[in-house]
Formats: C-alpha cells, structure tokens, sequence
C-alpha cells in the first residue's frame, strides 16, 4: 500500500490502525534487513486480518459484515521485536559448528551468541547434533545445515589427526553443498596462518575458504553475521540463477539434430576422450620417424596424432580438469559432448549445483567480446556487480563451444579474453571452464589448460548411437532393434570394411544410417557413399550451422564445393602416385596447390591450415606434417582425378594392375565410369 492509498484508507476508517501496516512495511523495506523484513510481512499480515475482522472497519470500507463463525481466527503478536530470535523457525539459518576439543570454551561462547541472535547452530556441547570430535550425528547435521563453521586456533591446526582425519570428514560431507565456498566460513580464533592445506575430498586449498578474523569477539561477530547476512542473499541469487540457466539449457541443448530433420536427447549419447600428454603441433618428428614400424592401411587415421593417455569416459575427464579444451575432427562429436556435460549438470550427475553457462562462439558478435559481459547477459541481472561477485565466490560451469568457430580477425581478442578472464578470478578455484576446437595448432592454445581429444567411436558407441538413430524413424521397440542389428551386421562385413572404417564419428555415422535406412542396404556403389560424405565435409555441415569461416584466401571462398573438391582430388592424386603415398611436408601441399590453375603462390601456402580447418579433410599429424584424414577419402579422391583423365587411366593401369595399394582406387575408378 503506498501512501496515497494509506491516507485515504485511513480517511475512510478512522480510529484504526490501518496506518499501522504502511508504516511496518516501510521501517522494514527502510532498514533492507533481511532477518527484519520477512517478520514484518507476518506482523502485517496477521494485523491486516486482525483490523479487518472488526465490523467497523468492514462497515466504513462499504463491506459488508462476514458472520463471525466465518471469520478467520488470527492472534495478534504481543509486540513488535526485529531481533532474529522473533522469527519463524524456517527462517532461521542452521549453523554447524566445526571445532577442536581444545577450543570448545571458545566455540561454546560462540554457540551462545549465535543462538541468543536466533540461528540454529549445531555443537556437541549443547545439542549432541554434531561438531567435533565427529559423531554419527554429524553428517546429518551438516546435511540439514546452511554454514559450515570451521573454527581453527593455532593449537587445532597443529594436531595433525583434526585437520586430516575430523576436519577431512566434515569438509568430505560438506562436499555435496553448494555454492561450496559460500557454505564453509573460516573462523580463524586467535593469531596463526592458515597453512597452504590442498583438500582434495572438495577440491580447494585451505586458504580458499574465505575467513572472519574472531581475534577480537565482538568485532568478530559482528563480522561473522554480516557474512552469514551477505553469503544469504548470494545463495539465493545463486539458486534463482542457476534454476533460470537449468531451463535455458534444457530447452535449448538437450536434443541434436540428425540429418533427416529428426531428434533425439543429446544424453542417450556418450563420447570417450584420449588425453594428450604431447599434441601433435607440439611434436617435432620427421616422416621417417612417424612412418617407422607402421602399417599405413592398418593404422591409417590414427598414426601422429600426439601421444595420448588412456581412453576414458568424457564425464570421467571433465571431472578431473578445471581447465580444458577438446580438440576434434570436423563432427568428431565435441559439441554433442559439451552439451552432455550441459545436461549432466543440470540432472546433478556432472558437478551438481554448479551454474551452466554454454556459449555458442559462433553466434556472439567476436568483434567486442567480453567473457564476463556474455556471462552477465547469462545470468539476467541488473547489476554487474552481482555478476561479479557470482564469479568471485560461485560454482560456475562455463562452457565455450567452437573457439575455431570465431571470425579470424577477432580470434586473438576472444584468446585474450578468455586468458584474461582465467587471471581475473583464478581465486575462485570452482570455476571450471571447457572450450571445444576443431584443430590442434599452436594459434589456438592457452596457457594452464589441459588438451583433451575425442575418440572415434568404438563398436558399442556405434551400436548405441545407432539404435538411437533408428528410433527415430521406427515406431516400435521390435522394429528398431531389428533395423539396427541388421546395420551392425553389415557393416562388419568384410565387404564394408572401408565404410566401418568411416563410420566412427557422429557425422559420417550419422549420415551412415540415414543412406542404409532408405535402402536397408549399404549403397551397391560404395564411391556413392564417399561423395556424400565429402560434400558432407566440404559445405553442408557448416551450412546447416550457419557458419561462414574466413579462408583466408579469396579465390578459396569464391570456390564452389565442387571446383574445391577437384582441387582436393589433385593433391590427393599427387602424393597417391608416390611410393610414400600417406604424409606431406607442407611445402609438399603448397607446391601441389600452386600448380592447380588459378591459385597464386601466396594463397598457396594458407590454404593447407584453411582445409584442415574447415573441412577436416587434411590433418597435422605433426608440426608441419600433414595427410589426408582417412585414407579411404584420399582414395575416393585420387580415383576421382583419374576418372576425368582417360589418357592417365590407361596408362597407370598399365603401370600398377597389380600393385596391392592401387586395387581400392581402380575398384572406386570402375564405379565412377
């Protein structure tokens, strides 16, 4: 009611204490007291239906009376109190109260305090509900909690069994909470330094948590309750935060879309990363050295690519680092998988109560990029400030989807951001940022990040992306798992060795399923099946996203599809015609390019880096060492130049009939004619 409407309220019905109500409300919204302000709404309350139920109140309002069995019975309070002990018991903070045995005088002061101020703190002196020593009550209490207070004198941090065994178990059970470094508060009780402790049960060094300085008690509670006061209002931003980014990411990337314009949820899929201990552009290798004691047609798309760790679970990584970056092959799954991570947190499965910001680099204006601000537009506040203050102290999951995605001209101003940002609040050791990328060079690296890249496919990730796939399209449970095993059948055959060989990666799997769904077979004609795939690679599936990427090259941008894949075919067929077909020097690569018709020197020599980038087709196996990325495209490819040359056809015929590398290309070339 504003003061208008009160004074003519009270105009309207004098002798009554209508008035009263306003001027509660406006002490209470004056005062912004939070412990305040929720007491005074119920006073309000309870005096508006007190002052309504008297009939001469209802009589000068021009209402008419309500029968007394009717009316609603509301006790008046006795007295206005704005201490925090008024208040209702749910609005109350819970408090559990972590100490030593030598300092439970000093805790149990402290206890008092906060409980004559209303808080419900949790101690073993008084209450038996938990604190140390640990008892089998303290779990439950930390779990019904909204602080942890951890009260460390100079004599708790040098009894080694508290801080590693009672200590450990407290922090352990506080893991679950969340914002983690606005649940736990340092009270440090007398003079010493925090040890630099490393707690791995949350993730933090002791000296993260943040601290009241209790020296002095009562300026040290005075402190401690403006924190408690200031860490309240930060959760409850917190939580309406990461609800609003819950929904957002919930209806925007929950679901992929497959190529025949159907749907499925992007957490039916999984994806598996290898580590790299050593990427590829940081390798320093000749071609006989990465040639040596390996089988080119056995081991084709794998040899070079950095020295890699162990195959594990995506989720299983993105736990371990704080700070990564995935790396991957054109439609290797990357985005999928930073969508997964996206979904998983919101279900609690990845990072529970974490805030998920996925940003899509593609779709923000690169020339005026700001991490913070597009964090800030994230979280829908009026105040940068509040922003801020999330990210100093808040649980942020920041995803960052296709750095490789970004305009040339501003890639080094988003780099710098970012690298910026990571200073600005490295304090905050529960902001975990991921980055996908399409390629491994050393334009795209950042400092203290972990490099990750994702793995083709193995034979159950196929089989469960494919039985996804066809659910799609299949009505019911039978029909979808026959269509399936009726695939993987298939496409284990011998015959189809080249096509599984392909098939590992989300977009030619994808695009698998969709030629094998319309004609329960694999094309008569496997060349049908590669031209696809290329075209694929070559314009559709950054079409499909919308993104248009600087060649650095204007004659390359102005290339059609087609007039780009004969220029491929050229190379291809250039190094296929030498008894080391597989790798180039890039040198190698320009000089074919500056043969082909119409591309000057210049342009030559960006254009290996722009088609790994783009389209994926060629690779760095190491600095400068470049092949095709499978060796069945370089086949396609090489069998296609040949078939636009009859004179050449005869004559390496001729040449190599029996030559045991040439068969898959003659057999692709007698498909072409």
């Amino acid at each position: 009611m504003e003061g208008a409407g009160a004074y003519e309220a009270t105009e309207r019905a004098r002798d009554t204490e209508i008035i009263l109500i306003k001027a509660i409300c406006d002490w209470a919204d004056g005062s912004k007291n939070d412990r305040a302000q929720p007491y005074a709404a119920y006073t309000a309350v309870s005096l508006a239906h007190y002052v309504l139920s008297q009939p001469d109140v209802l009589s000068a309002l021009g209402v008419q009376d309500v029968p007394e069995n009717q009316r609603e019975s509301v006790e008046l309070p006795k007295q206005l109190d704005n201490s925090p002990s008024s208040l209702k018991q749910e609005q109350q903070s819970q408090i559990f109260l972590a100490h030593a045995s030598e300092d439970k005088d000093k805790v149990l002061k402290l206890y008092n305090r906060l409980k004559q101020e209303g808080y419900k703190p949790s101690n073993d002196i008084e209450d038996n509900l938990g604190g140390l020593p640990w008892n089998k009550e303290s779990p439950k209490a930390i779990e019904k909690s909204d602080f942890v207070i951890i009260c460390l004198s100079k004599t708790s941090i040098e009894k080694e069994v508290y801080l590693q065994r009672e200590f450990g178990l407290t922090l352990n059970k506080s893991a679950k909470k969340t914002p983690l470094l606005i649940f736990l508060i340092l009270l440090e009780i007398d003079d010493f330094e925090v040890p630099d402790l490393h707690l791995p049960d949350v993730g933090l060094n002791l000296r993260d948590i943040q601290r009241v300085n209790y020296h002095c008690e009562s300026e040290g509670f005075k402190e401690l309750v403006k924190k408690i006061l200031d860490n309240t209002k930060i959760k409850q931003v917190n939580k309406r935060i990461r609800d609003r980014c819950y929904n957002k990411i919930q209806k925007l990337y929950s679901k992929i879309q497959l190529f025949n314009l159907k749907e499925i949820d992007v957490d039916q899929l999984y994806v598996d990363i290898y580590i790299l201990n050593k990427p590829s552009y940081a390798s320093f290798a000749t071609i006989p050295d990465l040639l040596k004691d390996f089988d080119l047609r056995e081991n084709f798309d794998r040899f070079g690519l950095g020295e890699r760790g162990k195959r594990s679970p995506g989720l299983k990584a993105a736990k371990l680092y704080k700070k990564l970056m995935i790396l991957g092959k054109p439609g290797s799954g990357k985005s999928t998988f930073l969508r997964h991570i996206a979904i998983a947190c919101c279900k609690g499965e990845f990072q529970p109560g974490y805030i998920p910001i996925l940003i899509e680099l593609r779709n923000i204006d690169a020339s005026n990029f700001n991490l913070v601000n597009e964090i800030h537009k994230q979280f829908y506040l009026d105040d940068k400030e509040q922003t801020k203050q999330l990210l100093k102290q808040g649980q942020i999951l920041i995803l960052l989807d296709g750095l490789d995605e970004v305009a040339s001209p501003f890639r080094q101003t988003v780099q710098k951001d970012i690298s910026r940002f990571c200073e600005d609040y490295y304090e905050n050791s529960f902001i975990r940022l991921i980055i996908t990328c399409r390629t491994q060079t050393t334009e795209y690296r950042l400092p203290n990040f972990e490099y990750i890249e994702v793995a083709d496919f193995n034979s159950k990730q196929i089989e469960c992306f494919a039985n996804n796939w066809f659910s799609t399209i299949k009505e019911t449970a039978e029909e979808k798992a026959k269509l399936t095993t009726q695939f993987i059948e298939k496409l284990k055959s011998p015959e189809n060795k080249q096509i599984a060989e392909l098939a590992v990666t989300p977009i030619l799997l994808s695009l698998t399923c969709w030629v094998f769904s319309d004609l329960k077979e694999f094309p008569s004609k496997r060349s049908k099946l590669y031209q696809k795939g290329i075209n694929l690679l070559l314009a559709k599936w950054d079409e499909s996203r919308g993104i248009i990427r600087d060649s650095g090259s204007e004659i390359y941008r102005e290339m059609s599809a087609t007039e780009r894949q004969k220029l491929l075919s050229y190379i291809a067929f250039r190094k296929f015609e030498q008894q080391q077909y597989a790798l180039f020097e890039e040198s190698e690569i320009q000089e074919y390019i500056a043969e082909y018709p119409s591309i000057p020197t210049e342009d030559a020599k960006k254009l290996p880096k722009t088609i790994e980038e783009q389209h994926g087709l060629l690779v760095e196996r190491a600095q400068d060492i470049y092949s095709f990325s499978h060796l069945t495209f370089q086949e396609f490819l090489t069998a296609q130049y040949i078939s636009d040359q009859p004179l050449l056809e005869k004559e390496l015929v001729k040449k190599h009939l029996i030559d045991s590398r040439w068969r898959e290309v003659f057999l692709l070339l007698a498909e072409l004619q």
